[in-house]
């Protein structure tokens, strides 16, 4: 006798399949830590990076020659995690967002078209502001990466969407 049901297993296959967290980002070890930090660093500069780990880990004064730019990026973060923290971004009034992130939500399996919407909403929210987004597309993974073929395909289908976006809403891809 079976342990369980097939139709009981399809069902709870299919629930997994179409769930998706609402607070995924939450989840993140680093999040809540870095928004902590984030949101008792008011200084004023003209340029914040907003992003995931390849954002995170680098100096951009440094590697720019600038000391004008606030690093807001969170190693493992999501474009639904970036949305989310939009407060760390206004508290120190920047002109010019750059928005640097994707790749995780690919990796964990999040549509396209939630990544694509959570852009759209942050460059908008950015230019209510009177604060300029910059998207950079998606970075392609490593061919160490186990499944580099596939991630990159659907890097390059969202990279295509999202210059679709700028094209449509005038906004500046890098």
């Amino acid at each position: 006798m079976e342990r369980y049901p097939q139709r009981l297993i399809s069902k709870i296959k299919n629930n997994i399949k179409n769930f998706t967290f609402s607070t995924l980002y939450e989840k993140n070890w680093r999040y809540g830590e870095q928004v902590a930090l984030f949101k008792h660093y008011k200084k004023q500069e003209n340029v914040v990076m907003l992003g995931n780990s390849i954002t995170s880990k680098v100096n951009w004064n440094g590697l720019l020659n600038r000391n004008d730019i606030i690093n807001r990026g969170i190693g493992s973060d999501i474009t639904e995690g970036f949305l989310a923290r939009m407060e760390c971004i206004y508290n120190s009034n920047p002109k010019i967002c750059f928005i640097m992130g994707g790749i995780n939500d690919i990796a964990m399996g999040i549509k396209q078209e939630n990544t694509i919407n959570n852009i759209n909403l942050i460059t908008s929210k950015l230019i209510g502001k009177d604060i300029e987004p910059i998207i950079f597309p998606i970075l392609y993974v490593a061919e160490k990466h186990s499944n580099h073929k596939l991630i990159n395909r659907k890097v390059q289908s969202t990279n295509i969407e999202l210059q679709n976006l700028c094209k449509k809403k005038e906004y500046r891809i890098y």
